[in-house]
């Protein structure tokens, strides 16, 4: 006889057999002279969270190698088929799947530029880029200035960074970071200011530092206030110890917590992750902020700039 399933159960098979299916949006677009070829991306959502295709213990939802082959789902030509890899045509290391000299979402005149900067960003830092939304040459070359910042020396959190359209389970997203992909990811559809991308980018950027760096991560958290779900002022028991339930949005809470000058915004109220990203772009972009968007985004910075977590970040960074 075989055992009842319950209902939640039954719903959660069917909705990630639903997010199988490759939806709208992530097209890689290229042409290696045979003709356009339009390839979906792969991404985490269209796996389900019970397989393991290559059965190394991590279901296929958080396994950025499907089939083993030690090639990026992303990258992989094949992700779920180990003898297809990808064809590196030109011989320049990256399958022409991915390769910006390609693609078709970068204006000619842009290209051999972009394709250069693709390879000194994978010959230097492990991490290959990959276009799937019309990109500029100035926006690439935003990622490779961050990375030259040399903040961390390795990257062992990330394999790819990826210019998209939208995030197709939340339209409104800008960036996501996803750790067990090890993927960055930036959704054009909501970046429309170059200066929007940057700060995005360093954003999601300050999440693949906390997991490179773990020990200046818990460092700083502790320092400024956070205990698990708490947060209370520089960790002085005079200040008020509030409860913050994580990565939501309480508006009365987030907004008491901004009294405490380490909050350069509303967002990094939401918990000590996003407080730790926020910090970290306000402080390094701190050069920009006297221009509108920075100071919408960062609304508390005049206040931010005498705080401790100011501080602490401006020493790690210098």
């Amino acid at each position: 006889m075989f055992p009842k399933l319950s209902l939640l159960f039954l719903l959660t098979l069917l909705g990630q057999t639903l997010l199988a299916t490759p939806m709208w949006g992530e097209k890689l677009n290229y042409n290696t002279g045979d003709g356009p070829i339009i390839k979906d991306v792969t991404i985490s959502d269209n796996f389900f969270l019970f397989e393991d295709e290559d059965f190394d213990g991590f279901s296929d939802k958080t396994d950025h190698d499907l089939d083993g082959d030690g090639i990026h789902n992303i990258v992989d030509l094949d992700p779920v088929n180990p003898n297809i890899k990808g064809i590196d045509i030109d011989q320049d290391g990256i399958f022409a799947n991915v390769d910006i000299d390609f693609t078709l979402h970068i204006q000619k005149n842009e290209k051999a530029r972009a394709a250069q900067i693709q390879n000194e960003i994978l010959n230097l830092y492990g991490i290959t880029l990959v276009i799937a939304a019309k990109t500029e040459l100035r926006e690439i070359k935003i990622i490779q200035e961050l990375l030259q910042r040399d903040i961390v020396t390795r990257f062992n959190h990330l394999d790819v960074i990826v210019i998209d359209e939208r995030n197709k389970n939340n339209s409104n997203y800008r960036g996501l970071y996803e750790k067990s992909w090890k993927q960055l990811t930036l959704y054009k559809t909501q970046l429309k200011e170059i200066e929007e991308f940057e700060m995005t980018l360093t954003h999601e950027f300050f999440h693949v530092i906390a997991q490179e760096d773990k020990a200046f991560y818990r460092e700083f958290i502790n320092a400024v206030g956070w205990q698990k779900n708490f947060y209370q002022h520089n960790g002085d028991k005079s200040h008020t110890r509030f409860q913050v339930a994580r990565n939501s949005f309480h508006a009365g809470i987030n907004k008491q917590l901004l009294n405490s000058n380490n909050f350069p915004s509303l967002y990094s109220a939401s918990s000590p992750e996003e407080m730790f990203a926020e910090v970290g772009a306000a402080t390094l972009l701190q050069d920009k902020s006297k221009y509108n968007l920075f100071l919408t985004r960062f609304s508390q910075y005049k206040e931010f700039k005498s705080s401790l977590a100011h501080q602490l970040m401006s020493d790690y960074l210098h």
